[in-house]
């Protein structure tokens, strides 16, 4: 969040990204729908992610979705 909010909004898409793909990848395993699994991990990929490339994700996002770019 240090960064600026657009970090924070790459970070968080990220980490529902990356939850949902390790969430298909236990179910394929053979995991239980039930079964518990950690979000932090995946967090913390979305936290690299915006800190690398969050400036150039927010501006396709805001150019793509919303017509303007900051």
């Amino acid at each position: 969040g240090s960064l600026g909010l657009r970090f924070v909004g790459v970070a968080a898409a990220g980490a529902v990204l990356f939850g949902g793909i390790g969430g298909l990848v236990a179910l394929i395993a053979g995991r239980d729908r039930k079964a518990m699994i950690p979000f932090g991990p995946y967090m913390a990929a979305g936290a690299v992610v915006a800190s690398f490339w969050g400036e150039g994700i927010a501006d396709w996002y805001l150019r793509s979705f919303t017509g303007t770019g900051l």
